[in-house]
């Protein structure tokens, strides 16, 4: 029972070193949906946004739509926002599926080498299964005795002692 003991350490600081781990980087992308939710009230409320004449001389790189739909309300909260994006941190693929992307590429730059693994494998495989069939021929053709029925023509010789 004592060599559970330090397992059951490990398993719960690595089970605290996740949680803190979570909870930091919930608290990251929060302060940042924040900050970018104030500079985009900022930008709404600019002359930037607001005077119509610099606003369409700007319409390609000004982001001042962006900026009116987190005024109004249209767009997720940075709460909302911050939930997602640790949820999306914490999933398989990760980040934007990044992870499962670079999987699939690999795997399918890879799968002329996985052909040529698995064909050499099972050639293998094949070779291993005919040699022991040729041991085993081999084995049952020549006994140590080359006598038909060997097992029941050696002589058994008994002690009289344990007849009685």
């Amino acid at each position: 029972m004592n060599g559970l003991h330090p397992i059951k350490h490990i398993v719960i600081l690595a089970t605290v070193a996740g949680a803190a781990t979570t909870i930091i980087t919930f608290h990251e992308l929060y302060a940042n949906r924040v900050e970018m939710h104030n500079q985009f009230h900022a930008l709404a409320t600019s002359s930037l946004c607001t005077d119509p004449a610099i606003r369409l001389a700007s319409h390609a790189v000004n982001k001042c739509d962006d900026a009116q739909r987190f005024i109004d309300g249209t767009t997720l909260s940075p709460l909302t926002y911050a939930i997602l994006e640790t949820m999306e941190t914490l999933s398989v693929c990760g980040k934007g599926g990044v992870k499962c992307t670079q999987l699939a590429s690999n795997v399918r730059n890879a799968s002329m080498q996985m052909i040529a693994l698995s064909a050499i494998v099972v050639m293998a495989i094949a070779w291993i299964v005919v040699q022991k069939m040729k041991m085993e021929k081999q084995l049952s053709n020549d006994l140590p005795l080359n006598v038909p029925n060997y097992p029941m023509q050696v002589p058994c010789y008994v002690n009289s002692k344990f007849n009685n």
